[in-house]
């Protein structure tokens, strides 16, 4: 039986696993935009992340509302005094764009 079969992790043929990936991207990005569109930012900066490292191929086109969601998120960290948090939140950023400089918004 084809179900008693483990599943590897991997998919060396690209099919299956590249569509799952795809689609995983896909609603995650519809996602990001509705919470976005909620202000929602904590969830939203989630998928962003999930997205970015999945498919690192979308990082110029994601950037700028990645960035843009990054710093309302990191806002709200800071008026909740979860500074750690926030710190977190942009090394992850630096570790997905590490040549790029972080500008703040200048609020």
């Amino acid at each position: 039986m084809s179900n008693s079969r483990p599943r590897s992790r991997r998919d060396p043929g690209g099919g299956a696993g590249a569509a799952g990936r795809d689609e995983l991207v896909s609603r995650s990005l519809q996602s990001a935009e509705h919470c976005l569109g909620s202000q929602d930012f904590g969830t939203a900066y989630a998928h962003y992340l999930l997205v970015l490292s999945l498919a690192p191929e979308l990082k110029d086109e994601v950037k700028e509302t990645f960035q843009y969601t990054l710093f309302r998120w990191a806002e709200e960290l800071d008026a909740l005094n979860r500074i750690q948090d926030l710190l977190g939140c942009y090394e992850q950023a630096l570790e997905l764009f590490p040549d790029d400089e972080l500008q703040s918004n200048g609020d």
